[in-house]
């Protein structure tokens, strides 16, 4: 009885704490064009507490009845106060102005460190002055000058982040899956900047709505348009074009983007086709890519919004050799497809709602064939053909919600996806005749998988000082009649300091359901996505996390620390010597070793600048990171390949005068990992055999370059903004190792090789690079 009595009165008590209390709700929204302002702050005038916007720009903050004075502010523009009484639940709009300071200081936050550690987000007006390889500004590229965040060899895709793989990242593009990053080979990747309005990058301390990966989220968003009026953006660089249209559909209410950039690296490239026809040359290359990005937009008169968008892009790559009488011929074409489909909701002042389907398409394909041209030089039949072809595709539906009350916000939702997978489609035609569909038999197999997820959290701040974010995943993965259940508990406490520093402790587990087998090409997309098996058992991570932040006293710079560690297992690696391509005497998955296990431990620092004609921020990472597998390397633990002890970056923005604008970034990593043969010798057949006694057993040299780019502000005859970028990329013409390989020199003796000496030879991409870009609005 006397439980019964204290559990009623608790109720009673809470009923009238939340009496005394209203729901303050709306958007903030750029004055100009409408859109919506990602990640603005809503705090009371007296600072007792406050709320930021979610992607969509909306806002829910829970006051005591009375007199109340609210600010709103976002970096670059203008803050707003408006100071009512309110009585009950309110709806209240923001609207923002663009900060009428000049340009450098309107962009002068570079990093926006958020609430929780481990998520970084740099404004596109910061990334859009970064130096860019040949002019192309590169959001993915930009990520890899923050802590924790390791960039691929050049000419690669992807990235690694704390330790992890690239395949380890999720990343999205306005809730689509995106499978492969890659254009032009890893130079550059799908995102148009132009397009794009928000990238987020979460590393730890994972919200529980998303699942699938183990080491980070890559959170894209697309622009919105103008609602206001019609304009548009074009821009010319040394390798691509970039066009760009916005506008209102019905002014104020609906709007759209359309976002177009294509190459002519295939145009540079035609003087030698050229020489080719005239057969001053043996071979040639020809490459082309495009991509496309529209959204549209429109919102409802009860506040209710609808979004669509879409992005489709292709690379091609075609070469061609010339061996007389045989003409060999080999292409390969690789693009995604994402759309999207979202309606948002606010069912009431506390209660938000978003429901998304969506769908993708990843594929590549490569085709080898041999022609023999005939006496009358026409081309004959083709004597040998080789295809193969690899795609995923998906469709997926979620409904999340958002829910606010006294001192804390609940986010819950579901995800329910369908996958198709076409691991390894391989067809040998010759002399016209098909010697062999899908070899061998099995790799084309279509396999089917569906899952389904559910997710809460619940994050709350309690005794002034603590928050306490606590959650987590539950979701079911079914595949090749065999059905698997994981849980997976996410946690994160925090402390403000009465001195403005902040403390946070995370924990979260991740597990990834996909597998990518993906070849040692230089930035060829030889990457085959295979889901999980009998064989190859989810992944599996583990990380905890604590990191520490502060301003330093009188210095207007910001500091922040942070420290992890991360166990993952049933990894997989690709076999030694296994061959991707055209393997025609093993299926897939009898090319990796299964089951491994791998940890990495380390530190990053950041020390930012955010304002003043000198800006930027110096970033530095101390890591650790290692892998086991029971069949290679006798059972020892071994150095991952993305195992960089020591990585340094400086981003140094200098306001030269009200036009111009100097910004240099300068990044150093050390040795990385690399399996070099400690043997070579010569069979009877007189073959040249490598021996290899570790994996990963040498290291390459340090990789390092430092990049400058110059800016005029400029106006067209129309009294319109333009701008014109020059730059050097590599601007000391440090020559980095692109790849390393095997070589032999023979050692004579009276005209006769008695033996060899062998070397490793180390080949290079760039030294030093110029660009140019010259854009403009209209």
């Amino acid at each position: 009885m006397r439980n019964l009595f204290l559990f009623l009165l608790l109720i009673n008590c809470s009923y009238r704490l939340m009496a005394q209390k209203a729901t303050m709700s709306g958007y903030v929204l750029e004055k100009s064009s409408g859109e919506p302002l990602i990640g603005a702050n809503i705090i009371l005038s007296d600072g007792a507490s406050g709320a930021s916007t979610n992607q969509f720009g909306f806002y829910q903050l829970i006051v005591v009845r009375g007199r109340v004075s609210l600010i709103a502010s976002y970096v670059g523009f203008e803050r707003d106060t408006i100071s009512f009484f309110i009585s009950s639940d309110t709806s209240i709009n923001f609207y923002l102005n663009v900060s009428s300071l000049h340009e450098i200081i309107i962009a002068s936050e570079p990093i926006s460190i958020s609430p929780q550690f481990g998520i970084v987000t740099i404004p596109m007006m910061q990334i859009e002055k970064l130096p860019a390889l040949m002019g192309e500004t590169d959001i993915i590229k930009a990520l890899t000058l923050t802590p924790g965040v390791s960039q691929g060899t050049e000419g690669t895709a992807g990235i690694s982040v704390r330790g992890g793989s690239p395949d380890q990242n999720l990343v999205l593009l306005d809730g689509s899956t995106v499978y492969n990053t890659a254009h032009l080979f890893g130079f550059l990747s799908i995102f148009n900047p132009d397009a794009v309005k928000n990238v987020t990058l979460i590393k730890g301390g994972f919200p529980p709505k998303y699942g699938g990966r183990l080491s980070s989220i890559i959170d894209v968003t697309m622009k919105e348009g103008n609602k206001k009026k019609f304009g548009g953006k074009a821009s010319i660089g040394l390798i691509s074009s970039h066009l760009t249209f916005e506008g209102p559909i019905k002014k104020d209410t609906s709007s759209y983007i359309i976002s177009v950039r294509t190459s002519y690296l295939g145009l540079l490239l035609l003087p030698t086709y050229f020489a080719f026809k005239k057969q001053t040359i043996d071979s040639y290359l020809n490459y082309w890519m495009y991509d496309v990005n529209f959204k549209a937009n429109q919102r409802l008169k009860n506040g209710d919004q609808m979004f669509l968008s879409f992005y489709h892009g292709n690379d091609y790559l075609f070469t061609k050799n010339n061996d007389q009488p045989y003409t060999g011929k080999f292409k390969l074409i690789w693009g995604n497809e994402t759309g999207a489909f979202r309606y948002t909701k606010i069912i009431s002042s506390k209660l938000f709602s978003n429901y998304l389907f969506n769908y993708n398409h990843y594929r590549f394909s490569i085709k080898n064939f041999t022609e023999q041209e005939s006496s009358s030089g026409s081309t004959s039949s083709d004597l040998f053909v080789a295809t193969n072809a690899s795609d995923i595709s998906e469709i997926t539906f979620k409904p999340d919600f958002d829910f606010s009350l006294p001192s804390q916000q609940l986010n819950f939702g579901a995800a329910v996806a369908y996958h198709w997978f076409h691991p390894n489609s391989l067809s040998l035609f010759e002399n016209n005749s098909e010697i062999t569909n899908i070899y061998p038999p099995g790799n084309d197999t279509l396999i089917q998988a569906s899952s389904f997820a559910v997710y809460i959290n619940d994050r709350v701040r309690f005794l002034k000082w603590y928050s306490l974010s606590l959650g987590g995943r539950a979701f079911t993965y079914l595949a090749k009649d065999s059905t698997y259940f994981f849980f997976e508990p996410r946690l994160s406490l925090g402390m403000n300091m009465k001195n403005g520093s902040e403390i946070e402790l995370s924990y979260s587990v991740m597990n990834q359901t996909v597998h990518l087998l993906s070849g040692n090409g230089a930035g060829l997309p030889n990457d085959i996505w295979i889901p999980i098996s009998t064989q190859m058992l989810p992944e599996h991570s583990e990380q905890f996390s604590i990191g520490y932040k502060t301003l330093l006293a009188n210095t207007g710079l910001r500091f922040t620390l942070e420290s992890y560690y991360k166990h993952m297992n049933n990894l997989i690696n690709y076999k030694p010597g296994s061959i991707t391509f055209f393997n025609t005497s093993q299926s897939w998955n009898e090319l990796v070793e299964t089951n491994g296990i791998g940890k990495m431990y380390g530190f990053e620092f950041l020390l930012e600048k955010p304002q003043g004609k000198w800006n930027g921020w110096i970033e530095y990472t101390l890591a650790w990171n290692y892998r086991q597998f029971s069949t290679l390397n006798n059972g020892n633990w071994f150095p991952s390949k993305y195992d960089n002890r020591h990585e340094f970056g400086i981003v140094i923005n200098h306001d030269l005068s009200n036009a111009w604008l100097l910004t240099a970034n300068w990044v150093f990593l050390s040795s990385r990992p690399v399996t070099l043969p400690d043997a070579i010798y010569l069979d009877p057949d007189g073959n040249y055999i490598y021996h290899y006694s570790s994996v990963n057993n040498e290291r390459l040299p340090a990789y390092h370059r430092l990049d400058v780019a110059l800016t005029k502000n400029l106006n067209t005859h129309r009294g319109n903004k333009s701008k014109l970028t020059i730059g050097m990329y590599n601007v000391y013409g440090r020559v980095n190792p692109f790849y390393l390989e095997s070589q032999q020199s023979s050692i004579y003796k009276n005209g006769t090789e008695i033996g060899f000496v062998p070397y490793i030879e180390s080949h290079t991409l760039f030294k030093f690079l110029p660009f140019a870009s010259y854009s403009w609005k209209f």
